[in-house]
């Protein structure tokens, strides 16, 4: 269901209820990524923080835990009432690396040396340095983010976006720096135009693979074959109603001196928060550990596939929140940031050109983002190849995110909020009321990495008795009707593209997204006749999946592009 049609339905839907009496208000009753590596930590329970307190508003070395404070990950590996697991451990990201680009690095972080080239400078991005950086998250560091104001009733959309022909070239390939932009009428440009472009800098192959030691573990490494080159891109797509709006994406191309074509990775990042300075692009400058995704996109370029991984919508836009879970914007984003890169490569000297073949992938809420695009690309993208999807640890039922993984409750609930409106859902009809007083702030400016020190992973501590009572018995539509249509709505994965193989990479040992889940929405994808190939990770947690099956990722999109079948694993899950 579109949202904006979704909007006319819930005016009518809101009034049936009302006049019913329906009661929906319950009872208030009462990682690492520094750059590019990762270090590894072990994780204990953390003690609940009540907003508020001392403790509350910073993540300390006591707290983050470095082993990918990611997206849905401060490792929530443990769902134990009152525990939050991963986001407890020491967090003093301390590594070594070799790269050509210098963080802006905030009050928290040092870097030993300089590093010659900045992204976006003029300088040659051709020589690297070491960088030995101290980040302690949220310790002394400040995050600039914007707060959201939630309109709760209608969406704002901005106004007067300049508008930019497609054609861009980068001058002298790769090796400075060159912004490019020109102006065409608005009425002209299609979703994903490039309006703007960036280069970022070059990292080499031997570079790639010496940061690959500190995301993942020996079983999975492999030496990169390729230099990569990363370009920002400024694309063009559209909201809910159609109207124009940007979004940044990153974009890693491999360094070849012959022409040669490579299938496309679109990838969409898990969880990282919802305001400005939470945008995934931040994670690098901030040195913030949010899910490593610098380094796991070099990986995958540095194996021969140009890799798109944008923010997200909204990022840049103090009116505007984060698209957290709405399907059909995840959808726009990941469609036009591949669409913006394909056109990219097209109107430049890059050797590297897009194959006519896309894979959509994504980690956790990620995951989200790719299966909403592979429900959308028909409708919305119909010129786009899409050849595959990829889970890992892939977040696409909202309702039972809500019941497994409450810490993330509070981020769904202002996004809903805001591009449903207050007749669909209010934080006071869902939270004890002692997370009421500061809600929107909280949920404007506080990342991934300080979500699981402030809030809780139990249900008690989060939910009111009614909508507690309501989400744990299956009686949202009874008490909360339209909360529970829009739910449905955004049950991604689960309304078109039923052709394209998708694959589901799945921690044993997950308690974000538990296998039980995992397994019912691959079943679900089975009743439709979907080719699933389900792939069970014994012992893994979410914060390790990607790492964990880096090379069967490689292996089942290599086979797919061999014009292999993939295995179908729907008769086993049937036997489940």
């Amino acid at each position: 269901m579109r949202l904006h049609d979704f909007l006319t339905l819930a005016l009518f839907l809101f009034a049936v209820s009302f006049f019913s009496g329906c009661n929906r208000n319950g009872d208030a009753d009462e990682v690492p990524t520094v750059t590019a590596p990762t270090v590894a930590a072990t994780t204990d329970d953390a003690p609940d923080v009540e907003p508020g307190s001392a403790d509350s508003t910073s993540v300390d070395s006591d707290n983050v835990d470095s082993d990918n404070v990611d997206s849905d990950n401060v490792d929530s590996d443990s769902n134990d009432t009152g525990n939050t697991d991963s986001a407890t451990t020491a967090v003093e990201m301390t590594a070594t690396l070799t790269t050509t680009r210098t963080p802006s690095v905030s009050a928290s972080a040092a870097v030993s040396e300089p590093i010659t080239a900045t992204a976006g400078n003029t300088e040659t991005a051709a020589a690297s340095a070491t960088a030995q950086i101290s980040a302690t998250a949220g310790a002394t560091e400040t995050v600039e983010s914007s707060t959201l104001v939630a309109t709760a009733t209608q969406v704002l959309v901005p106004t007067n976006i300049p508008a930019v022909q497609a054609g861009v070239a980068v001058t002298d390939s790769a090796t400075q720096s060159a912004t490019i932009s020109a102006a065409a009428n608005q009425e002209d440009v299609a979703p994903g135009t490039v309006r703007n472009v960036q280069f970022v800098e070059r990292v080499t192959a031997a570079t790639i693979a010496q940061n690959s030691q500190f995301f993942y573990p020996a079983d999975n490494l492999v030496e990169a074959t390729y230099d990569v080159d990363i370009y920002r891109l400024e694309v063009q797509s559209t909201t809910e109603t159609g109207e124009p709006i940007d979004l940044q994406t990153d974009v890693y191309v491999p360094r070849v001196d012959a022409p040669m074509q490579f299938p496309i990775l679109g990838y969409a990042p898990g969880t990282t928060g919802l305001g400005d300075g939470c945008a995934p692009s931040q994670e690098i400058v901030l040195g913030r550990g949010w899910g490593s995704y610098y380094i796991h996109m070099l990986s995958y370029a540095g194996q021969g596939y140009i890799g798109v991984l944008p923010d997200g919508m909204s990022y840049d836009d103090p009116q505007r929140p984060h698209e957290y879970f709405i399907a059909e914007l995840e959808a726009h984003t990941l469609l036009d940031a591949v669409r913006g890169a394909r056109n990219f490569l097209a109107e430049t000297e890059e050797a590297a050109q897009p194959l006519d073949a896309i894979f959509l992938g994504g980690y956790s809420n990620g995951g989200h983002t790719a299966f909403a695009a592979k429900d959308f690309a028909a409708e919305y993208a119909p010129e786009l190849p899409i050849r595959g999807v990829i889970s890992h640890g892939a977040t696409t039922n909202v309702e039972t995110l809500m019941r497994e993984s409450p810490v993330f409750t509070p981020y769904l609930i202002y996004a809903y909020q805001f591009y449903y409106g207050d007749a669909v859902i209010t934080p006071q009809q869902v939270f004890t009321q002692n997370w009421l007083p500061t809600f929107t702030q909280d949920v404007a400016t506080k990342c991934v990495d300080e979500i699981f020190v402030y809030y809780s992973n139990d249900p008690v501590a989060m939910y009111n008795t009614g909508f507690r009572s309501a989400l744990q018995n299956g009686e949202l539509a009874d008490n909360f009707p339209l909360f529970k249509t829009v739910l449905d709505a955004n049950y991604a994965g689960t309304f078109g593209g039923f052709e394209i193989p998708v694959v589901f990479f799945q921690g044993t040992a997950d308690s974000t997204v538990t296998p039980r889940a995992q397994q019912q929405f691959a079943q679900d994808l089975c009743a439709q006749e979907q080719p699933v190939t389900y792939v069970a990770l014994p012992t893994v947690r979410h914060v390790d999946t990607r790492q964990r099956s880096f090379l069967a990722t490689l292996d089942w999109m290599q086979s797919i592009l061999d014009g292999e079948a993939p295995e179908n694993s729907c008769g086993a899950l049937a036997e489940e």
